[in-house]
């Protein structure tokens, strides 16, 4: 404080000591400056103590969302203080995070409520609206008799009481000296819920401007900070955090893909591989892969996109609903027009009185979707990312619709699932494409080495010209343009930046400022040493996509759990084989009368050990979603007798108790203890009917022993 008095302090140097205050006023509170009493709201007295630490870390939040810095002042160095505001917003969310259970347990916090819908008077006859027109108008008069009399009281009292106060201000002691006294003001404070979403929000806004190193525990954050904010109706709070994390994972990926970027350009290292694709076959490769962190981030995104859409499609609705309720005020306040004009217009017929109570019954309802228009409105922002796509799909067949809505929302969004992985395949397929060694009149297309939702990286393969043709090629240029315009590409296309400028064979050509979820083609063409164009524009490049790819796998098994909820037997079915085809291994087909009572597939051990958890915890759900499908066939007729032999039933139980403990096993390799367990009971009460009727088999006694 003295260095800010009587020194020159940068900006930084300001913001670190205003921040030191407040964390020190955690520990060492100090009085109020003003004299305001403050009250703890209802239901908040017996919760003092939290009251205040929440008032505190409002405190240290609230110098957070006022400091000044601006992002460019902040370096990843320690020394200029950006680790101590980001471990200040760490160290109130860690607080915080401990007592939002019991601050969502209070009071909750003001929120935007629909038009008052006005209510009719009591009906009366004209004779008794006279009546009481007259005696309203001679109670005003009484009323305002007494008003008036009331108003000469009260200046008395005024004037007596001001005189009081005056002297009650001023003391004059034995000294002849004069103190005045103030007198204290009751200020009623904000609830616990009000301080917990304010520091949340702030927390939020602090992670958007200071440069945070760790993207995985930032986009964490702003994922359960999103789900906090749903609970709490904030959908705009929530859709801003989610947005800002889902930027931050993408610039995260593109960062790492840049790093990775090698200096050489040799086609066989197949580079683009990772901006191409999750790895989703665990096949092996002895090309590039994807790092645990970047695989973690894509399935992250994944998470953040699900919560994203989710959130748009509520806040979607809550519009629709207030225009609902508008529109019930508004009916609302013309009936009651109408009642009061009875003495100019009539006495309403039977039939307007049927109409309005019609009117009132429809307006009661509330719609549990949005408008057809603003959902297409939402599905054409994804353009062209059939990722994005396929989850929005998801998130609009999981609202409250028609068996046959959510039949149709989750097919679209396989229709578009299917055609990201044809578009992978096709991409994969012209990056591992030799150069070719034949003569060829025009340059072949560019080869894709990394792309992003904003760049792209491209090399050109080695051209051999036609026999005769004897200039040589010096550089290359490359050019782009977006698809579906119906022309191709040309010489003229350099609207993207890095497009149309020479360079030597071997080097790479990046192009920037690329729009996000939008297809471009790209050709290369060579020039000579004169820098004159040989033979034209080369071949066009397959479309390619401006996005970061995302793991297929993960929205299948979305797919199939969605579905499974919903009551669509057939559609999780044909997903989850999806999974179930990557990461077990079916045994060989024998005749009926020669299979085992346990299925004969087993876990591909190789795809486990590569697969990241959130993928494994989703597996494991669908298994144990295959296995209560492979239950429900061996439910045995009521009418039949329990102690009849059932070879095929029991066959059927215990080949669905396989995939529980095929569940089992991965739920452990993740150390997901709460899964695992569920999946212990629903093996537990698949063995119950066998083991009542005394079944006697090898099989029941391996599948308890493995259980246990």
């Amino acid at each position: 404080e003295n260095r800010i008095r009587h020194e020159s302090c940068s900006s930084i140097q300001v913001a670190q000591i205003k921040l030191l205050r407040a964390l020190s006023s955690l520990e060492h509170p100090k009085p109020s400056e003003s004299n305001d009493q403050i009250i703890l709201p209802p239901n908040t007295q017996q919760h003092e103590k939290v009251w205040k630490k929440l008032n505190g870390l409002s405190t240290v939040t609230g110098v957070l969302i006022e400091l000044t810095i601006e992002s460019s002042e902040l370096s990843s160095n320690s020394s200029d203080g950006a680790d101590l505001f980001a471990d200040a917003a760490l160290l109130a969310w860690n607080h915080v995070n401990s007592l939002l259970q019991l601050a969502d347990s209070t009071d909750p916090e003001s929120i935007e409520e629909p038009p008052p819908i006005p209510q009719p008077p009591e009906r009366t006859s004209p004779g008794q609206t006279q009546t009481i027109n007259k005696g309203e108008g001679e109670n005003k008069a009484e009323d305002g008799a007494e008003e008036g009399d009331k108003e000469v009281g009260d200046q008395q009292e005024e004037q007596e009481g001001g005189d009081s106060t005056e002297t009650d201000k001023v003391h004059e002691g034995a000294d002849g000296e004069k103190s005045t006294t103030s007198v204290a003001r009751a200020v009623v404070g904000p609830s616990l819920r009000q301080i917990a979403t304010d520091i949340l929000r702030a927390i939020g806004k602090t992670l958007r401007w200071v440069r945070f190193d760790d993207a995985f525990l930032v986009a964490s954050l702003c994922l359960r900070l999103s789900n906090l904010f749903e609970k709490r109706d904030r959908r705009e709070d929530a859709v801003k955090t989610l947005q800002d994390g889902i930027e931050m994972l993408y610039r995260t990926r593109t960062d790492l893909l840049l790093i990775n970027q090698p200096s050489g350009t040799r086609w066989e290292d197949l580079h683009a591989l990772p901006s191409i694709r999750i790895s989703t076959d665990f096949q092996g490769s002895d090309h590039k892969t994807l790092t645990a962190l970047e695989q973690a981030l894509a399935y992250l995104q994944v998470d953040l996109l699900h919560a994203l859409y989710r959130n748009i499609l509520l806040g979607a609705v809550d519009d629709y609903r207030k225009v609902y309720a508008a529109r019930e005020a508004s009916h609302a306040h013309s009936r009651l027009q109408r009642t009061k004009d009875q003495n100019i217009l009539g006495t309403k017929s039977r039939k307007q009185m049927n109409e309005e109570i019609r009117q009132a019954r429809s307006d009661k309802y509330r719609p549990l979707v949005p408008p057809p228009s603003r959902e297409r409105e939402i599905l054409a922002a994804c353009n062209k990312n059939s990722y994005e796509k396929a989850i929005l799909l998801i998130e609009m067949a999981r609202l409250p619709r028609k068996s046959a809505e959510r039949e149709q929302l989750l097919l679209q969004a396989i229709e578009y699932l299917e055609k990201a992985s044809l578009e992978e395949e096709l991409l994969e397929k012209q990056i591992r494409m030799e150069p070719s060694s034949q003569r060829h009149r025009i340059p072949p297309s560019p080869r894709l080495l990394m792309r992003s939702a904003t760049q792209m990286i491209f090399t050109a393969d080695s051209w051999m010209q036609l026999k005769g043709d004897g200039r040589t090629v010096a550089s290359f240029a490359l050019y782009c343009k977006e698809e579906g315009s119906g022309v191709a590409v040309s010489l003229n296309n350099v609207e993207c930046h890095g497009s149309g400028i020479p360079k030597a064979a071997g080097e790479t050509f990046s192009v920037k400022g690329l729009q996000p979820n939008e297809t471009y083609v790209f050709a290369v063409a060579a020039f000579d040493e004169g820098g004159k164009v040989i033979e034209g524009i080369g071949e066009t490049s397959l479309p390619v996509a401006a996005l970061l790819p995302l793991p297929i796998l993960q929205i299948w098994s979305h797919i199939s759990l969605s579905a499974w909820e919903m009551g669509l037997t057939q559609i999780s079915l044909s997903s989850s084989r999806k999974l179930y085809n990557v990461f077990v291994h079916e045994g060989p087909m024998v005749r009926s009368w020669e299979q085992t009572a346990l299925s004969q597939d087993t876990l591909v051990f190789e795809a486990l050990d590569r697969a990241p958890p959130p993928l494994l915890r989703t597996f494991a759900m669908v298994l144990c979603n295959l296995a209560h499908y492979g239950l429900s066939k061996a439910t045995i007729d009521p009418s039949q007798d329990e102690q009849a032999p059932s070879v095929d039933v029991d066959r059927l139980r215990l080949r669905a108790c396989k995939k529980i403990m095929m569940a089992i096993y991965v739920c452990m390799s993740i150390r997901d203890d709460t899964l695992a367990c569920r999946a212990v009971m629903q093996l537990y009460h698949a063995v119950i009917p066998s083991l009542k009727k005394k079944t006697k088999h090898d099989s029941i006694g391996q599948t308890l022993l493995l259980a246990w």
